[in-house]
């Protein structure tokens, strides 16, 4: 089936939408025109509205970076690269604002570790963050737990967990249908100089990750 033309005013409505984000927050995501396909102008807003107010819920209850983290893999495990990438990079951002070092998951990993069965990437988040996030990996393992998990939540955090679980079962309805890179989903994306930091600190490890893949295809079997 194929999609619906958005009518002239839905589109001028679209190009207003989206430079009255880039300059509030910084961003705007690719699947907007999705959304005002299905759900219309003021479905859009309203969409848009209770979205943050879900997202402020989860970020209220386990802190700004750990809510970016759980919402980037409740998307992945939905197969949604785009918001999975989004998330993940704004919480790295975040965390270099906070720290001045780089997370251990970058999120141009998101598209690789999508080839990956759940079992090797729970593994591969298990020797990311065992020794220094700890943490973070109990939410995920904790989360992934959470959506085969019939007795359902028995704490707050749990709440919070089911809470980003449900909000991106919602939200990927839409954003499954535009593929990564997507921006930092958070008003962190206003600050360019942190991007160009983030970037220019993050260069050097994708050229050398890079390198040792194409020396591992070409060396003798």
């Amino acid at each position: 089936m194929s999609r619906r033309e958005l009518s002239w005013y839905e589109k001028v409505f679209l190009k207003t939408a989206r430079a009255f984000a880039g300059m509030n927050v910084g961003y705007y995501v690719d699947f907007d025109e999705e959304l005002l396909r299905q759900h219309g102008i003021s479905g859009l807003i309203k969409w848009g509205r209770a979205a943050q107010a879900s997202f402020e819920v989860i970020a209220k209850t386990l802190g700004n970076e750990e809510a970016h983290l759980v919402a980037a893999f409740a998307s992945f495990f939905n197969g949604c690269d785009y918001c999975s990438w989004g998330h993940l990079f704004a919480l790295n951002l975040l965390h270099l604002e906070r720290t001045g070092k780089l997370y251990p998951i970058d999120e141009v990993e998101v598209l690789e570790l999508m080839r990956r069965g759940d079992t090797a990437v729970l593994q591969e988040l298990e020797r990311r963050l065992k020794a220094d996030y700890p943490e973070h990996l109990r939410l995920l393992l904790r989360q992934h737990e959470l959506r085969t998990l019939e007795s359902g939540p028995v704490s707050e955090e749990d709440r919070a967990l089911v809470r980003s679980i449900t909000l991106f079962e919602w939200v990927n309805e839409c954003s499954i249908v535009v593929n990564a890179p997507a921006p930092p989903m958070d008003r962190i994306a206003r600050k360019k100089d942190l991007i160009a930091r983030y970037e220019a600190l993050r260069s050097p490890l994708r050229a050398e990750s890079e390198k040792q893949k194409a020396a591992q295809q070409h060396a003798p079997a």
